[in-house]
């Protein structure tokens, strides 16, 4: 029996280093396609004393289409859909005509399209003139289309991409919206058990936009029998000034598996810094509960922004079922 029992022991441990492996993974690839274009000194920046004056951002209102309204020189879908992007995936540079690319043959062949329907506008730095994200589409000749969230800016009523963060491959994206520097996507991703053909796990991403690019600052999604599955910081604040460690306290709303989160530290400039996991005390079997650990914060250095996200990772496939995280200034 202990011979059993230490063999369920060892391929546990070894499912959750292969889930926190591939969440090494997800992380770089999700922050790595930040496009470097000089951002207007508007877009705010954490200090020291927005911490005390913080309040709630109001819950998304998820609308399949395009949601908010453009002022001042506006932005047009028509402008939007015969652009220059630079693309997440191929690292090429192209122009759509009337929301498509389509060139080369065989290995060299390349299909970019923005993905019909799902687009917000609203002003994310602060200028006064509404901006706008898309979701754009990658495709190299095979079955995978792999989708990406760009972030445009309005600049006189040019369109002028700033940055993007990879979503998936053939994920299927319902709307986007757009709150201040927050973007939210009401989505279908593939579940532990689906082809990547046929997503099917409903869930809500949202991207924080800073000087560094896309961060993936929350992940809520359903189980099979419908029940949310969300991770929720209370403490620190976001914006809020940390030293060498910090107490993250929060709340869950279902257990994760093995009763352990992982999280992870990056810079602005979507360096992972460090990464590690706590476990965690349901108040019941598989149910909700609460979390107060220490974090060290030391690879950091003072003066840096950092952004420390706390996520439950699907042993079964390294996909992030639920995340939540703050963004920090290290003293």
């Amino acid at each position: 029996m202990k011979t059993i029992n230490s063999i369920l022991s060892l391929l546990v441990l070894v499912c959750l280093a292969s889930a926190c492996s591939a969440l090494a993974a997800r992380v770089s690839t999700a922050t790595a396609t930040a496009v470097a274009i000089a951002v207007p000194t508007a877009l705010p920046q954490p200090t020291a004393t927005r911490a005390a004056t913080v309040t709630p951002l109001p819950a998304f209102t998820l609308v399949p289409g395009a949601t908010g309204t453009p002022v001042g020189a506006a932005l047009t879908v028509d402008a939007l859909r015969n652009m220059e992007f630079n693309l997440p995936v191929s690292q090429k540079t192209v122009r759509l005509v009337d929301g498509k690319y389509e060139a080369g043959s065989g290995a060299d062949y390349l299909l970019v399209t923005i993905v019909a329907g799902p687009v917000a506008f609203g002003d994310m730095n602060g200028d006064g003139l509404a901006d706008a994200a898309v979701i754009l589409g990658e495709n190299n000749g095979g079955s995978g289309d792999f989708e990406s969230l760009v972030v445009v800016f309005n600049q006189g009523g040019v369109p002028t991409q700033w940055a993007a963060a990879q979503i998936g491959d053939r994920v299927k994206v319902n709307s986007v919206a757009i709150n201040g520097q927050l973007v939210a996507l009401d989505m279908l991703a593939q579940g532990p058990n689906d082809p990547l053909c046929c997503p099917s796990l409903a869930e809500t991403q949202t991207y924080r936009l800073t000087k560094g690019g896309l961060f993936l600052t929350g992940v809520t999604s359903r189980t099979p029998t419908g029940e949310a599955r969300s991770i929720t910081i209370h403490s620190p604040l976001d914006f809020s000034e940390a030293g060498a460690s910090v107490g993250i306290k929060g709340d869950f709303s279902i257990a994760p598996f093995e009763n352990t989160f992982t999280y992870t530290i990056q810079d602005d400039s979507h360096h992972l810094l460090d990464q590690g996991s706590f476990q965690v005390k349901p108040d019941a079997q598989a149910g909700p509960g609460t979390f107060d650990v220490p974090i060290d914060l030391s690879k950091s250095s003072p003066g840096m922004i950092i952004h420390l996200a706390v996520q439950d990772v699907s042993a079964a496939d390294g996909a992030i079922l639920a995340l939540g995280s703050v963004q920090l200034l290290r003293k």
